[in-house]
């Protein structure tokens, strides 16, 4: 499978002369399948719009303006390299794909400017953008791209995962469609009898098939797997807290869910309330038009902020307790990296709209899904007699025996 499957932006001024290197690369490129956009020079910032499901880039570092004689070298130079900085920054914004510079300049050199540009993602450079010299890449540039990418477990697992979405996501809408023509109206019409939002009716039908109908084989393990990457406690917390919580940034406050996290106290940064309840209780119903039936109420669980980075010894002990215990439950890399404690004695019921300013985020499945089974379990707690030892021993005999 290739990871670089998809359509091609290719920037370069010599493209159409097959007598050039770039002229020679684009040809590859087109006759391996790949839907191409060709440009002789920086591509305007509204092209970048319509540019969904790009999976790269290919850019000359060298480009010659048109009105080159209208321009002393200079100043063609510096216009050039701030027209070509900010497309890569605006690229790279709302676009994660590989950039591939293909130059006759040093790499070094290059890279140096980048990071010199002001406001340029000096991160970017490496990870997402790849600098190669023309006399390296010899005479296949898809083989060269295929070796940048494929010792890149990022990259590699955004294009596999493209691939398999778009495949389940083709066929989803094709089995729907022969069902019925308009199947969406069906939905909608479910919904919008329940008092639903059709909206996110009609989304969580799309999510459910579409999540159950990837195939996660697509995944190249091996290559994920053989990626060099430094030993970091804190990277690794990172990568987890993204696994456990989303930031409110990052969603839509037009559905409400069981795991969002609440700051009700602005002064207090390490505590935080956590919706437990069921989503069939939280999505916001209308009786008609727009006016709503009934306010939704959030049953909402305490949590406190239960260790620090350095984790003690006796404190980790302290927390594998309380993560045991009946009462409540830990959930790590909540915030920040670190974890929390939720105490189910600790509850109140308030509604969205009292508390929707003070949303920040959502703790996601599966943890908040067992943080509802375990508190359901504790609802239905019942004390049981102590017992001990004089239980069972005989009279007479021995303790030890």
């Amino acid at each position: 499978m290739s990871i670089l499957e998809g359509a091609v932006v290719y920037i370069d001024d010599e493209y159409g002369d097959e007598t050039k290197d770039a002229g020679r690369f684009y040809r590859q490129l087109l006759d391996a399948g790949r839907p191409m956009r060709p440009y002789t020079d920086i591509p305007p910032d509204d092209h970048i719009e319509h540019w969904d499901g790009l999976a790269m880039v290919v850019l000359d570092w060298n480009l010659t303006e048109s009105d080159a004689r209208l321009a002393s070298a200079a100043t063609l130079t510096a216009g050039a390299r701030a027209s070509m900085v900010s497309f890569l920054k605006l690229l790279l914004k709302r676009y994660f794909c590989p950039v591939f510079i293909v130059s006759a300049s040093g790499k070094d050199k290059i890279e140096d400017e980048l990071r010199a540009a002001e406001g340029f993602p000096a991160e970017a450079i490496g990870p997402r953008i790849r600098v190669l010299h023309k006399n390296d890449v010899g005479d296949d540039l898809m083989s060269s791209l295929e070796s940048e990418i494929a010792a890149d477990p990022v990259l590699s697992t955004l294009r596999a995962w493209e691939r398999g979405y778009q495949r389940a996501k083709n066929r989803m809408f094709i089995d729907f469609s022969e069902m019925s023509p308009n199947w969406p109206a069906y939905v909608v019409e479910v919904a919008t009898g329940d008092g639903a939002d059709p909206a996110y009716e009609l989304a969580e039908t799309l999510y459910s098939n579409l999540r159950h109908r990837l195939d996660p084989v697509v995944f190249d393990q091996e290559i994920i797997l053989k990626a060099q990457r430094p030993s970091s406690a804190e990277a690794n917390r990172r990568v987890r807290q993204g696994r456990t919580m989303i930031h409110s940034a990052n969603l839509s406050d037009r559905m409400v869910y069981p795991g969002d996290l609440f700051r009700l106290d602005a002064t207090d940064p390490d505590e935080v309330w956590i919706n437990i309840s069921p989503v069939c209780q939280t999505v916001p119903r209308t009786k008609s038009g727009d006016a709503m039936d009934k306010e939704v109420r959030l049953y909402l669980i305490k949590g406190t902020r239960a260790g620090e980075v350095p984790l003690s010894k006796k404190k980790w002990e302290g927390l594998e307790s309380k993560r045991k215990g009946p009462n409540g439950m830990v959930i790590d890399t909540v915030l920040e990296g670190l974890p929390y404690y939720f105490d189910f004695d600790d509850a109140q019921i308030l509604t969205w709209n009292s508390v929707r300013e003070s949303w920040i985020g959502r703790v996601l499945p599966p943890f908040v899904t067992r943080l509802q089974q375990k508190h359901s379990a504790y609802l239905q707690t019942e004390g049981l007699p102590k017992v001990t030892f004089d239980l069972y021993k005989v009279a007479g005999a021995g303790g030890d025996a």
